[in-house]
């Protein structure tokens, strides 16, 4: 007897590996923690679904690739609709320190400070 379709595995959104959506995301999120041979027998024991560490390999891989086209489309949406940064100063300057300052009960506490600023030239140079 040979391979045939079943009508109700379109309805049920099974592949032809016979994983539901549902059974798919298990196995992807357990192959994203373990090795794809440990994911498949995780999922076996837990809901009694059989997978081969191929399919484990290839729904993993999918699922990664269409979360990074999501992932790619966003980062060029975002890029389109923000407008273009302002532009900042031409030479800026930056210093840091900390220090230590007693508090009330003879306790210590660092203080940080940060000082940002902007070079100017003025007339005399």
């Amino acid at each position: 007897m040979g391979k045939g379709f079943f009508p109700l595995d379109e309805q049920l959104g099974l592949d032809g590996a016979g994983l539901t959506p549902r059974g798919q995301e298990a196995l992807v999120r357990l192959a994203t923690w373990m090795s794809f041979e440990h994911a498949c027998e995780l999922l076996k024991d837990l809901l009694g679904i059989e997978v081969s560490a191929t399919s484990s390999r290839r729904y993993t891989y999918q699922t990664g690739q269409a979360a990074l086209a999501v992932q790619q489309a966003e980062e060029e949406r975002i890029r389109e609709d923000l407008p273009e940064p302002a532009q900042g100063a031409l030479r800026q300057a930056i210093s840091a320190d900390g220090a230590f300052v007693p508090l009330v009960g003879g306790e210590w506490a660092e203080v940080k400070t940060l000082v940002l600023a902007e070079i100017v030239q003025h007339e005399e140079g």
